[in-house]
């Protein structure tokens, strides 16, 4: 499974960022953060 590139940005509340940045995930990969598990799901391009 190749590594992607993704530029992600969670806010778990309105204004509250729980992650900015970037990160290498496989593909389909869903990255949960934050009490209401708000997520970016990431996928090959």
């Amino acid at each position: 499974m190749p590594l992607v590139e993704v530029d992600a940005r969670v806010e778990y509340a309105p204004g509250r960022t729980a992650f900015e940045g970037r990160f290498e995930a496989g593909e389909g990969v869903t990255v949960l953060i934050g009490p209401n598990g708000a997520g970016k799901t990431t996928r090959a391009v």
